[in-house]
């Protein structure tokens, strides 16, 4: 929750910077329910928050964005996440 949250306020922060303190109000809001909920740490969710906050920075600096693309190994071993530059 908090790595998507964050992900899309700062993507829309940096399309609407006057919005700005809202989106990341939100993400946090969302965060803290997780905590309180006790479904995550608090590093899990500053974690997830930095993950977010780091992809969507680093997709908005390529000039046609990423590609992430979730996998599993066929054997069932091992699973990961693949990150390319669109095309």
């Amino acid at each position: 929750h908090a790595t998507a949250a964050f992900a899309v306020a700062t993507v829309e922060s940096s399309l609407h910077p006057h919005q700005a303190p809202l989106w990341y109000l939100g993400a946090a809001l969302i965060s803290y329910s997780r905590v309180r909920l006790h479904r995550h740490t608090v590093g899990d969710v500053l974690a997830g928050a930095a993950l977010g906050a780091g992809t969507a920075r680093l997709e908005m600096a390529q000039p046609r964005g990423l590609l992430l693309s979730p996998f599993i190994t066929p054997d069932g071993s091992g699973m990961g996440l693949q990150m390319s530059r669109g095309l």
